[in-house]
């Protein structure tokens, strides 16, 4: 899902031509974030959440002929990864539903400019956490497959023999040679 330049893809659905410009046109001052469409209703948003797979989806609640929820319904039960849900609206009496949707966020229009950027570092930061807990799993896969234990187990030895204190371990490259290994600590790097 997230691009290969390391920003994220983003679409928005908005039913109201200047509300879907105005989102554009200040969702495009976030760095981190590059917004690959607009559309005008449900159904494309469907149909190009499926097609594209962004990261996000900036979704107007009511829109013709499907509204936000019920698209997100369509991609729960898509055989896609979930994008992060962001609700922008008019209207605070669908907050509650909205919250019950994991990895989403709502934007009550017209969008304040500090809520937009407290959202935009939210989505950041879910993807940062999500891609740590990926690279954790596969460590944890690799080490289980090759020396036949969890990470926890592997560090805990690793402690236990003296081989090097956990506190270090963030403090030091490990090159491999062979069947040697050569630690060095990063303040010795010159």
């Amino acid at each position: 899902m997230v691009s290969n330049q390391n920003k994220l893809t983003a679409v928005i659905a908005d039913d109201e031509l200047l509300a879907r410009q105005g989102l554009c046109a200040r969702l495009e001052s976030f760095e981190q974030l590059s917004i690959i469409d607009t559309c005008s209703n449900g159904n494309e948003a469907l149909a190009l959440a499926l097609r594209e797979r962004p990261d996000v989806l900036f979704l107007d609640i009511e829109m013709p002929g499907m509204d936000g929820m019920e698209l997100v319904e369509h991609l729960l039960a898509a055989p896609i990864d979930m994008p992060y849900i962001v609700f922008t609206t008019g209207y605070n009496k669908f907050a509650v539903k909205a919250f019950e949707i994991e990895n989403c966020d709502y934007l009550l229009k017209p969008i304040n400019t500090d809520r937009l950027m407290h959202c935009v570092d939210k989505i950041s930061r879910f993807y940062k956490e999500r891609d740590a807990l990926q690279k954790q799993n596969k460590l944890e896969q690799l080490l289980s497959r090759k020396v036949g234990k969890t990470l926890d187990c592997f560090l805990d030895g690793l402690a236990e023999q003296g081989a090097c204190r956990l506190d270090e371990l963030s403090n030091t490259i490990t090159f491999k040679s062979g069947s040697d290994f050569v630690r060095v600590q990063l303040a010795d790097i010159q």
